[in-house]
């Protein structure tokens, strides 16, 4: 079971006078990563660091990144992911803001205190399962169409992309748990 967090939140810890805040975020896209991440380098130009570790995707495919902004290699963004992982999330961004407060952590300091803090955001989340999505494209012709319109919310599908040629090619979302039931509907209303 894969998990997302709900809402995006701050927590804040405080080791050797160093205050590490950290920030999780819900994301889906690496687009969305790289806003949020410009945003809150500038809006926090004048911390130490600002560190950060990803994963995007699904239980089959996923997408990992971290960075270390000028830690020693492997100290900051490694352990942030590290958390993520061990914490079975998929489609969060945990962004940890560090001002130094003059003694030096370590390598071994700096892993625990970027575990430590990516932790207890975590710990503070409202953590949710992820819906496994499914997409499926149809060519239908108009009135198929309209009446895969009117059966949508019944059936459970997003209707997500249509072009409409002499034919409607669409493309409907659905929940994976319910691909049974959904592909039963369709072929009930000869949509198949």
């Amino acid at each position: 079971m894969m998990l997302i967090p709900k809402d995006s939140i701050h927590s804040k810890i405080e080791v050797k006078k160093s205050i590490f805040i950290s920030y999780i975020f819900h994301v889906e896209k690496k687009e969305e990563i790289n806003k949020i991440l410009k945003e809150y380098k500038f809006k926090f130009k004048n911390a130490t660091h600002v560190v950060y570790g990803f994963r995007i995707g699904n239980s089959i495919s996923f997408i990992n990144g971290m960075n270390d902004d000028k830690e020693p290699h492997l100290t900051a963004g490694k352990p942030t992911l590290d958390t993520i992982l061990n914490n079975n999330l998929i489609d969060t961004l945990i962004i940890t803001v560090r001002y130094f407060g003059g003694t030096l952590l370590g390598k071994g300091g700096l892993v625990k205190a970027y575990s430590r803090a990516a932790q207890e955001v975590i710990n503070k989340s409202n953590l949710i399962e992820k819906e496994e999505m499914e997409l499926l494209n149809l060519n239908l012709n108009y009135n198929q169409y309209s009446l895969l319109v009117r059966i949508k919310n019944r059936i459970g599908i997003k209707i997500t992309d249509t072009s409409f040629l002499e034919k409607i090619n669409t493309t409907i979302k659905f929940n994976i748990k319910d691909k049974e039931k959904i592909l039963i509907s369709l072929q009930e209303n000869s949509l198949l």
